[in-house]
């Protein structure tokens, strides 16, 4: 046994002829169902945690996204306003405050820009990383639902080869209760 089981139901008896796919008896393992049922939850909890970050990811991305084209669109008006009273300033028909004040600004949102396509380049990485550790989690409760799944199949004891049904020293009966690594069945394979 696999796990720590008991004995429900004995379907072939000793002396039987068998097949590798022919179940022997069956064992049941309340514990193991439980974890089992616990462990299918934490993976459709993981997976659904997955989802609900990269919506949230995705929007806060978008929210980014936006002021960052709302910042390149300031910046590109500024730039040509910039440009103009540059021009202008040296016709002599605005002042050089104003001219200042439009390089100014569009210094200013210059650096708005890079810092704001700077942010959207560690955001999008933040999000990689924290995709990565939700996925982990749910590899975690896959694998721990595998492990279950393997575990509660083992509860069919199978012959695993053809031959003969063996007697045991200590016979199994139903009600039996067996540890992990207690054998609960042997076949002889025959010449």
């Amino acid at each position: 046994a696999l796990t720590d089981a008991t004995v429900v139901r004995i379907r072939v008896l000793p002396g039987a002829k068998v097949t590798p796919d022919d179940i022997l008896l069956d064992l049941a393992d309340p514990q193991l169902n439980q974890q089992l049922l616990s462990a299918k939850l934490a993976q459709q909890q993981a997976e659904a945690d997955y989802k609900s970050l990269q919506s949230q990811l995705q929007s806060t991305l978008m929210d980014k996204r936006t002021t960052a084209a709302q910042i390149d669109a300031d910046y590109s008006t500024d730039k040509r306003q910039a440009d103009t009273d540059a021009q202008l300033c040296k016709l002599g028909v605005v002042s050089g405050l104003v001219c200042g004040a439009s390089q100014n600004k569009f210094e200013q949102l210059a650096e708005q820009k890079k810092i704001s396509m700077q942010q959207l380049d560690v955001n999008e990485k933040a999000i990689e990383v924290q995709l990565s550790s939700a996925q982990s989690k749910i590899d975690q409760a896959k694998t721990l639902v595998d492990l279950y799944q393997k575990q509660t199949a083992a509860l069919e004891v199978k012959a695993g080869i053809g031959g003969e049904v063996a007697a045991l020293p200590t016979p199994m009966q139903v009600g039996t209760h067996v540890t992990a690594g207690t054998p609960v069945a042997e076949v002889i394979q025959l010449d």
